[in-house]
């Protein structure tokens, strides 16, 4: 809850077609809902999806060839998805 929220969705917003909230499992973690509010201020189209597994794998379904996934978040989150990201590797 300590980090510019509005402000990196207003940076990071313009540039996705598609804005999928989560959130770790930490008791300092905002809410994926609280986020998802936030986001649709900047993007039309937001996904809530509150199990980071959840999250990953809708994104893997909405991307294309070429698109990009961006996971932005606390340690927590980016080495959950560290290591979904490998296990497809595998």
């Amino acid at each position: 809850r300590d980090k510019q929220v509005e402000d990196m969705c207003q940076i990071l917003t313009p540039i996705a077609s598609a804005i999928i909230t989560t959130e770790p499992e930490s008791e300092r973690a905002l809410k994926a809902d609280e986020l998802g509010k936030i986001a649709s201020k900047y993007c039309p189209n937001v996904i809530v999806c509150r199990d980071i597994n959840e999250a990953f794998s809708k994104g893997e379904s909405l991307a294309r060839e070429g698109d990009i996934l961006l996971f932005c978040g606390s340690l927590y989150l980016i080495g959950h998805v560290r290591t979904l990201v490998e296990e497809k590797r595998q």
